[in-house]
């Protein structure tokens, strides 16, 4: 969303750290090579930020939340009128996403001893899926994708009757396409008290903290 990028993810393995420090190593060098204006010097301010969801109902709703994040930030009344990548449409169409990943130092250190390797060697292969959100698995791809409309668009015109209440518009898809990428935004979310557990109920939050500074003070 222009300064900042929202993530659900689940790490059994507990390699949380190391798959951001790779994911923010490529964006930032995707920047650099991509985006015409920027300046240089470090892409990110700090670390990334873990916030938690303890409950099933708290994935769903900021599965939304991240959906309809253009809309509640008042660039755009619709998802489709949101120019840059969102999720959704893959997640609703279970659409799987193919990658190749190039290891830039794997292949030049090989190089240095063999200067005719095969750079296609160097070459790994993703696949970018989406879990289906917790509750739906049973459901057909047709069924999956129906739930998830219908339930985006009465958050949507929740929303925007919210804003329309508080006199507050929406700068519109004309207008959102004449921003400059890298555009430093009025105002922007600053980090607070860590952990951040995003939960509606109290119960769980109070539950995971404990459970939390438990292990932080063994």
């Amino acid at each position: 969303v222009g300064n900042h990028y929202h993530m659900i993810a689940r790490f059994p393995r507990g390699q949380r750290s190391h798959f951001f420090r790779d994911f923010n190593a490529r964006v930032a060098e995707a920047v650099r090579h991509c985006v015409s204006n920027y300046l240089g010097g470090p892409l990110f301010e700090r670390r990334f930020t873990p916030q938690v969801l303890a409950l099933d109902t708290d994935v769903e709703n900021y599965f939304y939340y991240c959906a309809l994040q253009a809309v509640s930030s008042g660039l755009c009344q619709k998802v489709s009128d949101y120019s840059d990548y969102n999720s959704f449409q893959d997640a609703a169409n279970d659409r799987v996403r193919i990658f190749k990943l190039f290891s830039y130092g794997k292949y030049n250190a090989a190089k240095r001893s063999n200067p005719n390797v095969d750079i296609e060697d160097f070459e790994k292969e993703y696949q970018l899926k989406y879990e289906r959100l917790p509750g739906h698995e049973s459901l057909s791809r047709r069924e999956y994708k129906e739930v998830l409309l219908q339930k985006l668009e009465q958050r949507r015109q929740e929303i925007v009757k919210d804003r329309t209440v508080r006199k507050k518009g929406f700068l519109g898809r004309e207008n959102l396409l004449k921003v400059v990428p890298g555009s430093y935004p009025r105002n922007t979310k600053k980090g607070g008290m860590r952990p951040l557990v995003l939960s509606a109920c109290r119960e769980a939050r109070k539950q995971y903290l404990e459970l939390y500074f438990s292990v932080v003070s063994e």
